[in-house]
């Protein structure tokens, strides 16, 4: 884990953990803190916010650096703290009960500043638990008696990153300090090191388990940032798993987390403005581009987690929360603030998500808050592709496409055009001009056509064109699938 910091009118601290960057953005230094000090546990009752599909839990100050976070039976959740450092209980009537860390390098923390790093966190086996980064270990809380438990596992597999529960009750983690290397945890809390064989050294970032003998895994290639997804039996495992990879002919770049919805695996790809979607059935790929923005080079995709019907992810540079419905292949993507950023030192730096039936929580770091993302809100509008949502054009060529805006507004709707062809999911060598770039406030059917056109220089093959319409809270996306050849 290395760390640095640099000065200027603006504090920013950039965060890489084995290839996998995080970007803060702190408006100015850490001052004294107020830690927990390895012995209190501290009850509140913070406020919250409510802007369209967003619901946001203000945290006791100075920042609790707040990242992982899983969901409770109850609907209330569990998120880290890096500073304090501890773990948080959040309640939705804004109840929070705060639990200290147990660390021999940190039982009384000084500064606000990162104490531990916490990417996973967890229910499991009547306790919360989180991966501490910084001290090699997995730190158990039990709720009702505010006890710990702490599990070493430096010669296991050093730096523990996300957390996964096994259809057999076990306790999965990922190595950012060990390659090819997992860990696994019995409910006798004994430790396994399982070596993973047929990655070629990549790191694994996320497992998946389906059921008890099928279970997927994304992995990080750091040295040029490529990697896969495998699969592999998790059944019988003693020490070591043989996982096969999937699609491989499919280099995604900077892939950082999974999720499964049927027959389809998700990937987040943490640079690229791309979600990429791989068909168990057929062995295709397909890339699903984010809606571009014209302040940042990518709106950095982090975590992605199953929903109904689709996937939930964040966006950490584009401050947003999106949806994809599987479906329908079209995405909603939400502010995370009101009025939406217009610079990267506003991003609030939501790191991590846990989707529920009815949204997704997520962490922001240095915003200081936990938010939530209602799924059942309706912004009232809603846009559509006119017949088939697929089509063809040679290089050089053009083919118009229809869409139809349906619903009401009350203010103006921007319409922005995005696609796959790049890092950034601005078109370049493709063209999409809309007949309209913005509507007026009214309401619908708004019909909407769009020339696009192939520069000569773009290569064969398969891209995914994306036309939002916005109201700056809230972006409604359909997609369509572009075959140049």
């Amino acid at each position: 884990m290395e760390k640095k910091l640099f000065t200027a009118a603006v504090l920013v601290a950039i965060v890489v953990v084995a290839g996998l960057a995080a970007y803060y953005f702190v408006l100015q230094p850490p001052g004294p803190c107020m830690p927990l000090g390895g012995t209190k546990v501290l009850k509140s009752v913070v406020s919250s916010s409510t802007f369209g599909a967003m619901t946001e839990y203000s945290l006791p100050s100075p920042s609790r650096w707040s990242n992982a976070i899983a969901v409770a039976r109850d609907g209330s959740v569990w998120f880290g703290e890096q500073s304090v450092p501890g773990v948080g209980h959040l309640f939705t009537n804004g109840t929070l009960v705060e639990y200290p860390w147990p660390s021999a390098s940190h039982p009384a923390s000084k500064s606000c500043g990162f104490e531990t790093s916490i990417w996973g966190v967890t229910v499991w086996n009547g306790m919360v638990w989180g991966a501490d980064g910084d001290d090699n270990a997995l730190v158990g809380i039990n709720p009702q008696s505010g006890a710990s438990r702490v599990i070493n596992v430096t010669s296991v597999a050093g730096f523990p990153y996300t957390l996964s529960l096994a259809p057999d009750g076990s306790l999965w983690f990922t190595s950012l300090n060990n390659a090819t290397v997992l860990g696994r945890v019995g409910l006798d809390y004994s430790v396994a090191a399982l070596h993973v064989n047929n990655i070629g050294g990549q790191y694994s970032a996320q497992l998946d388990f389906v059921n008890s003998s099928y279970a997927y895994m994304v992995t990080l290639d750091r040295y040029n940032n490529s990697g896969g997804i495998f699969s592999f039996n998790p059944a019988g495992v003693t020490t070591a798993v043989n996982p096969q990879r999937l699609g491989k002919n499919f280099q995604l770049q900077f892939p950082d987390s999974l999720a499964v919805v049927g027959g389809t695996v998700w990937v987040a790809e943490h640079g690229p403005s791309n979600l990429v979607a791989y068909d168990t059935s057929s062995g295709g790929w397909t890339l699903y581009p984010t809606t571009h923005l014209a302040s940042n080079i990518t709106t950095l995709p982090y975590f992605v987690s199953n929903g109904p019907g689709g996937v939930w992810f964040n966006e950490h540079y584009g401050n947003r929360i999106g949806f994809i419905d599987q479906g329908k292949e079209t995405m909603t993507e939400y502010s995370e603030s009101n009025p939406p950023v217009t610079n990267q030192s506003d991003v609030g730096n939501d790191l991590t998500i846990a989707p529920t039936q009815g949204g997704v929580w997520f962490t922001s770091t240095t915003g200081n808050y936990i938010g939530f993302a209602n799924a059942s809100y309706d912004p009232g509008f809603s846009v559509s592709v006119n017949g088939g949502n697929s089509a063809s054009v040679h290089p050089g060529g053009q083919v118009g496409l229809n869409f139809t805006v349906s619903g009401s507004w009350k203010s103006p709707l921007s319409v922005v055009a995005s696609d796959s062809e790049n890092y950034t999911s601005a078109p370049f060598l493709i063209t999409m001009t809309p007949s309209a770039k913005a509507l007026q406030a009214g309401s619908g059917p708004f019909q909407l056509q769009v020339q696009v056109g192939a520069s000569n220089k773009l290569a064969p093959g398969e891209y995914t064109l994306a036309l939002a319409v916005s109201d700056g809270l809230v972006l409604r996306t359909a997609f369509v699938f572009l075959d140049v050849s």
